[in-house]
């Protein structure tokens, strides 16, 4: 196959990277241009060469007094060790054979390639079951279909396998790497969802397109074929799966900005308490007339007394800098991977999948949601498409298993634009079978519509899809009578389905005729049918998709239209142009699409079902009754989003309460009152648009829905998008129709510059991902549109109703347990991790029967600015009572020396900090308790041994026998109970009256006992 090699950039500067050519037997200096370039069997016009030069001086060593036993050395253990060795015959003939081996053209052995000696430009060849070691492009299928199918989970997660395909100047070749050929493709990227490039055959000079369709992706395991060939396209780092690793951008959660308000708080009190230390210290200082004879006074109190008061301020900093604690963070960040193993191993949040935390510096701000942006699809219903019925030609067709008049025109058409237009694949598992007219092979797709439609018309009218090849489909038709017939169409062209056409259609030539099939939404194909439609069917037809709507259903609008072989080719011309674009190709294309699809003839329309998933309603009536707002965002119309309101309301209150306002109604309604005559410009009139919805909404408060649709968005994003964010949040949930992916992440991103509350985002598919990002908290859920979403959400779950749990319960603890922790840390500077994991303000059953109780942390009412002032306050109150209560005690008492003295402080400010802690906690459990007895004896035991080990530790004093001197002492006891008692009453007291006065939980504890708030 030749032998090939990459051409290094040498450019060591940030510029884009150059291009590589890759030749047979030589090298070429890389062009600077924007495009990735391989070369094959290509002329060679220069030559290069790199030249790589060493120098290691040598270093003579002086003689040492060293002796060596050993036999061998690093330079001399081979040799001999081999001639040792071959002293025996047999080790001599060995070696013969494994010599012979390594000889290519003797060797019996099947030697592959590893996966490091590959470069751009080689020719591969990988076998079933094997893993795609580069991003190579297709050249030849052991599969007569010219297809392969790959297994893509290791790099998106998605379970059904994918079908790539040759490339169509290759489909007539049976050896591709003996040809001479040139691809100019995209530059490396993290893009593992799209591929331009252009493949140029020489000498002819044919140009033909690549995309990603015959791209394998390093990664991806070979199935069902027994192998392929292909060219290396990117290698190592350039590979797309290893581009696309990047690390995403952290998120911080909000409590996070209380805790640098409190540190600079901290930090001032500690600079102004500093300073004062270091005026009365030189204050001090001077007062001493004689300070020579003063031991700790080292320099002259009036000597340059700037300096000293400096310094001392120094001094005062190291002393006093618990004030500012340090081990907070370490401490947070602890507390936070505990808690996220508890959330990762609650079986209340198992279903398929147990939920995947991918982060864990947001665990507070689940207890501080107040909107939700959710998709729909796959999100809140479960995303297994049920085909419900049909419409062709006007007639609805109730029964699905009544049989269709196949011989109809109209309804063959419909039927075969079912079976062809999509996406659909098929995996032969059975090929014997395929001539029983039983028979229905089995399809595999990624669009879950093409496979339900693509299924019921093979299972239930009879039209399937046999087999499907890049340049043939054969697709068999029976009737009432059992009778087969076999048509094979030949596939012309395939426009895929993208966000601004909104549909897809297929070209093929049947019979010796050219048809366009096409299928897609409403909106996207009913402006671009013919006028020679019979207008009787088009009204039939557009009545049964409100009906559609009204049920929930998903609809597809079907038409055809038949082309004559100029206007084919005519316009062949012209997509071919713009299908070997490199840069704007999905746009061109676009705009190629539209030129074709037009003059359609409408056959009918699909309806299929996509049903909620199991506790949807009762999830979404918890999280509105705590005070968190749902915004939905689909892509279907508003029909369909009104029915979907009205199902996830009727099971919990009655949908009729809730006012719908659309805001495309408004805005007809805002143009007849400042009169149709009037020159307004868009803005004018969005302006009013808002004005008057913002009346209508304030006077249907509370229950208002609003529904908006991905146009007008678009209009309100570009004029007025912070003034409808602040109107939309006065509605109890939002709907947004039709809008893209890219809205959605410009929908959070607007959000999240108005709200103070925290935004969560949850979807599924890829096209939410750009939301997720944006979001405070992205939940991602494990659906069917494979894995993208859960690979960048910060939480991975089996289904929505998880988060009423993951947020009313793991939320509203991990926000109260954390504050606890950070109150507590800067009072006592010590670690608070016990009531951190254990305390539950409120129970599990709690708060999800009272929702509203919510609100607690979603106000963040524990942690307000005066509970920081709170705790300083009483902090200082603890520190004068144990120092001063102990200070008059011991002042008379000869026996207490300076050790003494602060082991008694040391014992009665632990003991102090262990009934906070117990004294914070709502309900005293056994781990609480354990770990509070466990800390004390710790304590006590470390003392004890510290006592009777210690002889000489301190160069100073000496603390051995401390311990036993002061515990034997029946005054130290008193003394630490009276310090105990006067440092935590007023606490105590506070507590009490706080907690049956303003306590905003107290009205729950009929409900539960354990609901007592700790925080005031």
């Amino acid at each position: 196959m030749g032998n090939f090699v990459t051409v290094p950039s040498l450019n060591k500067h940030k510029k884009p990277v150059t291009p590589t050519d890759v030749n047979i037997n030589t090298i070429t200096k890389p062009e600077k241009n924007d495009r990735h370039i391989v070369h094959h069997n290509m002329p060679m016009d220069s030559e290069s060469k790199l030249w790589v030069r060493v120098k290691k001086p040598y270093r003579r060593k002086p003689q040492t007094n060293k002796v060596c036993t050993t036999r061998y050395n690093i330079i001399t253990f081979l040799p001999k060790n081999l001639f040792e060795q071959f002293h025996r015959i047999a080790n001599i003939y060995f070696a013969i054979l494994i010599g012979l081996n390594w000889v290519p053209a003797l060797s019996a052995i099947s030697r592959n390639c590893q996966w490091q000696d590959l470069s751009v430009g080689s020719i591969i060849r990988v076998n079933a079951n094997d893993a795609v070691p580069a991003d190579i492009i297709l050249l030849s299928s052991s599969s007569k279909e010219d297809t392969c199918f790959l297994d893509t989970a290791a790099i998106d997660g998605e379970t059904n396998l994918k079908q790539k395909t040759i490339p169509s100047c290759f489909l007539n070749i049976e050896y591709p790497e003996t040809e001479s050929f040139e691809i100019q493709c995209d530059l490396p990227n993290d893009d593992i969802y799209h591929f331009h490039g252009r493949l140029t055959l020489y000498p002819s000079l044919k140009i033909y397109s690549l995309d990603n369709a015959n791209l394998l992706l390093r990664g991806c395991v070979l199935r069902i074929t027994d192998y392929v060939d292909g060219i290396v396209i990117y290698a190592g780092n350039q590979t797309k799966i290893i581009k696309s690793s990047h690390h995403s951008a952290s998120k911080r959660s909000l409590i996070e900005q209380f805790i640098n308000r409190d540190v600079v708080a901290s930090a001032i009190i500690l600079t102004i308490l500093c300073l004062v230390s270091a005026g009365f210290s030189v204050y001090w200082g001077q007062s001493f007339s004689n300070w020579q004879s003063v031991s700790f006074i080292l320099d002259d109190p009036w000597d340059n007394v700037a300096a000293i008061f400096f310094t001392s301020a120094l001094r005062f900093v190291i002393l006093f800098q618990v004030m500012v604690p340090i081990a907070l963070y370490v401490s947070l960040d602890i507390v936070r991977i505990i808690q996220m193993r508890a959330i990762a191993s609650d079986k209340h949040l198992k279903y398929e999948h147990p939920i995947s935390c991918r982060t864990f510096t947001i665990n507070e701000d689940l207890g501080q949601i107040g909107y939700i942006f959710s998709d729909k699809t796959g999100t809140l219903t479960q995303n297994k498409l049920v085909f419900k019925s049909v419409s062709i030609g006007g007639i609805h067709y109730k029964d699905n298993n009544l049989e269709l008049p196949v011989e109809d025109e109209t309804v063959r058409y419909f039927l075969t634009a079912l079976a062809v237009c999509n996406t659909v694949f098929i995996v032969n598992e059975h090929p014997e079978l395929i001539d029983r007219i039983e028979f229905i092979p089995k399809y595999e797709a990624d669009n879950a519509d093409d496979l339900c439609l693509c299924q019921a018309a093979a299972s239930l009218y009879g039209v399937r899809m046999m087999s499907k090849t890049a340049q043939k489909i054969l697709v068999r038709y029976i009737d009432k009578s059992q009778n087969v017939v076999n048509v094979e169409l030949e596939l012309l062209c395939l426009l895929p389905f993208d966000s601004t056409r909104k549909r897809m259609s297929i070209i093929v030539r049947m019979n010796n005729q050219i048809f366009l099939f096409i299928k897609g939404a409403e909106t996207s194909i009913w402006p671009h049918l013919n006028g020679f439609n019979n207008e009787v069917v088009k009204a039939n037809t557009e009545q049964h998709i409100h009906m559609f709507a009204e049920r929930g259903y998903r609809s597809l609008l079907v038409a055809y239209r038949q082309l004559t072989l100029t206007e084919f080719e005519e316009w062949y011309q012209c997509y071919t142009r713009a299908a070997n674009l490199l840069e704007g190709r999905e746009e061109a294309i676009s705009e190629t699409a539209v030129n074709i699809e037009r003059n359609l003839i409408l056959t009918g329309v699909t309806a299929v079902e996509d049903k909620l998933q199991d506790g949807v309603p009762e999830s979404i009536e918890s999280l509105r009754l705590a005070g968190i707002k749902i915004w939905l965002l689909t892509g279907d119309k508003q029909t369909i989003s009104g029915a979907f309101h009205a199902t996830t309301t009727t099971q919990t209150r009655q949908s009729a309460s809730t006012f719908m306002c659309y805001y495309s109604s408004n805005k007809i309604e805002a143009e007849q009152e400042l009169g149709r005559d009037t020159m307004l410009s868009i803005e004018e009139l969005t302006t009013h648009t808002l004005t008057r919805m913002s009346e209508i909404i304030a006077a249907h408060l509370p229950h208002v829905c609003m529904i908006v649709t991905g146009d007008d968005l678009q209009t309100i994003f570009k004029y007025k998008a912070k003034e409808f964010i602040k109107i939309a949040a006065d509605c109890e949930s939002v709907m947004y129709c039709r809008v893209s992916a890219t809205q959605k992440r410009e929908l959070v991103t607007v959000a999240k510059q108005v709200f103070k509350s925290r935004i969560l985002s949850i979807g599924d598919g890829a096209n939410d991902v750009g939301m997720l990002r944006e979001a405070h908290c992205g939940v991602a859920v494990f659906g069917r549109e494979g894995s993208q979403a859960v690979a960048v959400g910060d939480f991975a779950v089996d289904r929505f109703e998880c988060l009423r749990y993951l947020l009313l319960v793991h939320g509203a603890w991990c926000f109260s347990r954390t504050t606890e922790l950070i109150l507590y840390t800067f009072m006592h500077n010590a670690a608070y991790c016990a009531a951190a994991l254990f305390d539950e303000h409120i129970s599990a059953d709690a708060a999800l029967k009272n929702p509203e109780l919510y609100q607690y942390t979603l106000k963040a009412k524990p942690y307000r600015i005066y509970h920081y002032w709170i705790n300083f306050f009483d902090a200082v109150w603890q520190s004068a009572c144990i120092f001063f209560i102990a200070y008059f005690a011991y002042l008379t008492n000869s026996e207490y020396d300076e050790l003494s003295f602060g082991l008694s402080l040391i014992c009665s400010m632990t003991i102090t900090s262990l009934i906070h802690v117990l004294l914070q906690a709502t309900r005293i459990g056994m781990l609480l308790g354990a770990s509070v007895i466990l800390s004390l004896l710790v304590f006590l035991g470390f003392t004890l041994i510290f006592d009777i080990t210690c002889v000489t530790c301190l160069p100073a004093q000496s603390p051995y026998g401390v311990a036993y001197h002061v515990f034997k002492d029946p005054l130290f006891y008193l003394v630490t109970l009276l310090t105990c008692v006067c440092a935590m009453t007023p606490r105590y007291l506070i507590k009490c009256v706080y907690n049956s006065t303003v306590n905003p939980l107290i009205k729950y504890q009929k409900l539960q006992s354990t609901i007592i708030d700790t925080h005031f």
